[in-house]
């Protein structure tokens, strides 16, 4: 019952999300009424929701919504506590695994995918930002590249072959599985260039330009070299303005079912479903309110959030199939052994032995019809990440400025959402970093 639920809270998002937008710069964030909406639908109907074993979707999701909607000091305190969970959960797991042998994966306590626990802590970062408490963003983007390194820690070999392809021009392409986010050294590079530590952040430059020679599979995008070195070169006299723009909804969970013929049974495995992209080009602007000098740049793709969650998955896949096989066969075989002894049991000449197996004859047949039943994939995952990353820059005189974010279907193409930031002020050294969102829900343009 309650994975129906999730499934229909997952296509929820298409009725209540929309578009949040969060920016310091001397500046107050505005509310995203639609996400604030999808949150207090959360908090009261949380029971029906999760339940119990998703505790850890839950937190996610109104992490997630809190940070779209401002709420910087809630949004951190939730995933903190979700993070914890997931640390919890993932031991636990261990010690659940035979009931969910018996039943299915969803008497387990969901301990989320490594991609969630991952971009917790790049939004973790970007909330300690907004906050005006940069150590302690450098601090989680840190372990975001922490958590990164760790998951690939098996992948050092391949890792060390795809670095030496990469610098032989004659050598055919080697990609690894994720282990470096350009994303987050981007990040990365921007706190340590406000903390005045230039030595670092062309250290995250490196690992950045790493990252996409490293994992071609995951960043089949062009690397955006021009504004990297221009955030690293800021001339003397003059500001900058970064712009960062999240796009399009994460990918979601599905079922396929597997007969399988031999055993007279069925395996359920979970894949993990893309969404139809609504946004490809995002373009920023800044007009001096005292000059009105206008400046203009489109953004660049630095990362395909979509694409780690996907090769994340993919990396335990083969242990999911693997545990639904045995899981069908624990099923089947207690199903066919009640049977056989039941079939025996039948033949005896004593009346209650008899009955008896015919209980067990029973027994087996809805023991069979049970199994079908029960079988079904863990489906749980949250809903609200976003699927892609752009990032944008602008060079320009100190000043007080209005800001425009306009997200396209594509270059040229349909405007699918446009954020004005207003009375913006820009010094030279600081940084001045304003980020939008922007899910996919043709409903939030009429606000």
């Amino acid at each position: 019952m309650r994975t129906g639920l999730l499934n229909v809270r997952l296509n929820m998002r298409l009725l209540f999300s929309g578009i949040a937008v969060t920016f310091l710069c001397s500046s107050s964030p505005l509310p995203a009424i639609n996400y604030a909406a999808q949150l207090s639908y959360i908090e009261k109907n949380t029971k029906d929701l999760y339940g119990k074993k998703s505790v850890v979707v839950q937190g996610l999701d109104e992490g997630l919504l809190s940070f779209y909607t401002g709420d910087y000091a809630a949004s951190i305190k939730k995933l903190t506590r979700t993070e914890s969970k997931i640390d919890d959960y993932f031991a636990k797991s261990i010690s659940q695994s035979i009931e969910s042998f018996i039943v299915n994966d969803l008497v387990i306590d969901y301990a989320g995918e490594d991609y969630e626990d991952l971009y917790l802590n790049l939004f973790k970062s970007l909330s300690y930002y907004h906050l005006g408490m940069l150590e302690d963003a450098i601090v989680e983007i840190n372990r975001f590249e922490n958590k990164s390194q760790h998951i690939s820690q098996r992948y050092e070999a391949d890792l060390i072959k795809a670095r030496q392809a990469a610098e032989n021009a004659d050598a055919a392409p080697v990609s690894v599985t994720f282990h470096n986010s350009a994303l987050g050294q981007y990040l990365a590079l921007l706190y340590h260039r406000a903390d005045g530590d230039r030595d670092a952040a062309l250290s995250d430059a490196r690992f950045l330009h790493d990252a996409f020679i490293t994992q071609s599979k995951l960043y089949d995008f062009a690397e955006p070299v021009r504004l990297v070195m221009d955030d690293l070169n800021v001339p003397k006299g003059k500001a900058r303005i970064n712009a960062l723009a999240f796009s399009n909804g994460s990918p979601y969970k599905t079922q396929m079912y597997f007969p399988a013929i031999l055993f007279n049974a069925v395996v359920a495995i979970p894949f993990m479903q893309t969404r139809r992209p609504k946004v490809s080009f995002v373009g920023v602007k800044a007009t001096n309110r005292k000059t009105r000098q206008t400046y203009k740049s489109s953004m660049s793709q630095i990362e395909s959030l979509e694409n780690v969650a996907l090769d994340t998955f993919q990396t335990h896949s083969a242990s999911i199939y693997s545990k639904a096989i045995a899981r069908m066969l624990f099923k089947q075989l207690s199903a066919d052994l009640s049977r056989g002894v039941g079939e025996v049991m039948m033949e005896s000449d004593e009346p209650a032995v008899a009955v008896i197996g015919g209980i067990l004859q029973l027994a087996s047949a809805i023991g069979e019809v049970s199994a079908w039943l029960t079988e079904t994939a863990d489906l749980r995952m949250s809903s609200y990440f976003p699927a892609r990353a752009d990032i944008g820059g602008l060079t320009v005189d100190p000043g007080t400025y209005d800001i425009t974010m306009e997200f396209y279907q594509e270059k040229g193409g349909r405007l699918m959402y446009r954020k004005k930031f207003k009375n913006v002020r820009v010094q030279e050294g600081k940084l001045c970093l304003l980020d939008a969102t922007y899910l996919g829900n043709d409903v939030v343009n009429r606000q």
